[in-house]
């Protein structure tokens, strides 16, 4: 049984393979989060990761259930947008953005971009001076922790091209602004 109904029923009347999602069960996870990180003395908001499975309905859920969506791709901001989630509700994330996306997310006015390396800083500054406006960034910071994982997915180890590295000093990034 998924969400009352028979997975047997589903299977036969669509036909497999066959993707089923519990809207129920998907919005009391998502309150479930959201409760867990309210509190009176901090301010926390909850992010759905769409890489973990972004439809335009679940773009949508997400945000009427007050989650900030961190998309990581042209496709999946576009997605997110679609749903009627606002720009303001995404973060865009992800390494090696292309041009095209950055300009996406400085146009439609994302929340934050997340920057991983100084040229992409130097790409983000150079397309908010040519659209007029300011956009918010997060620093990537790789923190130099390995995880016990397969080499390639690793973000956090000392190698991987996700982020600014502490240790030598990369992740103390200067601007000066003018």
């Amino acid at each position: 049984m998924i969400g009352g109904c028979s997975a047997v029923d589903l299977a036969a009347e669509h036909g497999t393979p066959l993707l089923v999602v519990d809207e129920g069960a998907l919005r009391a996870a998502m309150r479930r989060f959201t409760s867990a990180f309210t509190h009176p003395r901090w301010a926390a908001s909850v992010t759905y990761a769409g890489k973990a499975l972004l439809l335009r309905s679940i773009a949508a859920i997400a945000h009427e259930e007050g989650l900030i969506l961190d998309v990581c791709s042209r496709g999946e901001l576009e997605t997110a947008l679609a749903a009627g989630v606002p720009a303001d509700r995404c973060i865009v994330h992800g390494c090696f953005k292309l041009p095209d996306e950055i300009e996406l997310a400085v146009r439609a006015g994302a929340r934050y971009v997340v920057v991983d390396n100084r040229d992409e800083i130097a790409q983000l500054d150079a397309e908010a001076h040519r659209q007029g406006v300011r956009c918010s960034v997060l620093v990537r910071v790789n923190a130099a922790i390995e995880a016990t994982t397969h080499e390639h997915i690793q973000t956090g180890a000392a190698h991987s091209k996700f982020g600014f590295p502490i240790a030598d000093g990369q992740a103390l990034v200067r601007r000066s602004w003018n």
